[in-house]
């Protein structure tokens, strides 16, 4: 029986997730986050649940580095694909199991890290989410570190504006839907339109990190508009991510000339397609001063809280705290 509503069970038996973050386009998401991974995880051989982890993209590295990695999954081929990866690389993870974020068959206060990269944002019910982190928090020991990911708001409108999907009446539609709730729902049978799934903004998850029992909050974002422009050049891809490594907020900075005119023409689409929707102009300044379309929200320790190396609204916590 699948742990997970059908239509996201069928977009990942047919989505090819295991590579996602091996090509142009996941390329920059993953070498992110395990920038920020080595910057707030405790030191190895540290106990890690990777609480949704796919088909083991962050868990097996971290496993080669020497932490003790539990991966579970609620999809069972990310689990073969996790099995057969290990056993080609010759990583041995603690355990693969298939599991719910919501209820997770693990000793409460046995972890020292838990990864929630993906549960969140497939969690469409705000009750389901609280749910996830809070079985998080149990199985923590104090102080333990939550980094848990969610998509944002804008995320489908500026993926189809890169991308051209915004030919596409339905897709319009979708994002018309994403921007007025949040709730992204695909009834086509296209899978670059992502699956069913809710977007944050990010005073909503502050806000349910906090109910979650929650204290210490920070935000980094981990991709943007910017990364959108176009196929780089390697000189130019190099940049970016220097750049995304080493500030939490997106600016408009483009490292050569030749991005300007992408970032022009991109832009311009965007003021083209927000016209022709109707979408208030508020929802424009939102769009490109929220900071990303993927934001890694990271749970974390007060020592990791005051690195200086984002944005932070820090409070006294005498257990868990949270850096989102």
């Amino acid at each position: 029986m699948s742990l997970l509503p059908k239509e996201i069970e069928a977009y990942y038996q047919q989505s090819k997730e295991s590579e996602r973050l091996s090509n142009a386009w996941g390329e920059l998401e993953r070498l992110r986050t395990q920038a920020l991974l080595a910057r707030h995880l405790p030191s190895a051989p540290a106990v890690i649940f990777d609480v949704g982890g796919g088909a083991g993209v962050y868990a097996l590295p971290l496993a080669k580095q020497g932490y003790e990695v539990h991966l579970i999954d609620a999809v069972e081929l990310h689990l073969e694909q996790a099995r057969t990866s290990a056993a080609e690389c010759g990583v041995a993870l603690a355990s693969i199991t298939q599991g719910d974020a919501r209820h997770l068959e693990v000793p409460s206060g046995f972890a020292d890290a838990v990864l929630l990269l993906g549960p969140l944002y497939h969690l469409v019910e705000r009750s389901d989410r609280l749910k996830a982190l809070r079985e998080s928090r149990r199985i923590l020991k104090p102080r333990g570190v939550l980094l848990a990911a969610s998509i944002c708001r804008f995320a489908s409108l500026i993926d189809g504006l890169s991308r051209g999907f915004f030919r596409d009446a339905e897709f319009r539609k979708i994002v018309a839907a994403d921007l007025t709730s949040g709730q992204h729902c695909n009834p086509t049978k296209e899978l670059d339109y992502f699956t069913t799934a809710y977007f944050h903004r990010p005073e909503e998850l502050a806000a349910e990190v906090s109910d979650a029992g929650f204290d210490e909050v920070q935000l980094l974002s981990i991709e943007g508009p910017a990364e959108r422009l176009g196929v780089m050049r390697h000189n130019e891809r190099i940049s970016w991510i220097f750049y995304h490594r080493s500030s939490a907020n997106l600016h408009f900075t483009v490292p050569v000339h030749t991005s300007w005119r992408r970032l022009a023409g991109l832009i311009r689409t965007l003021i083209k397609t927000l016209l022709a929707m109707w979408i208030p102009a508020p929802a424009l300044v939102q769009s490109i001063g929220l900071g990303g379309s993927r934001n890694l929200w990271l749970l974390s320790c007060v020592k990791a809280a005051k690195t200086g190396d984002c944005q932070s609204t820090c409070l006294k916590t005498s257990n868990n705290s949270v850096v989102l």
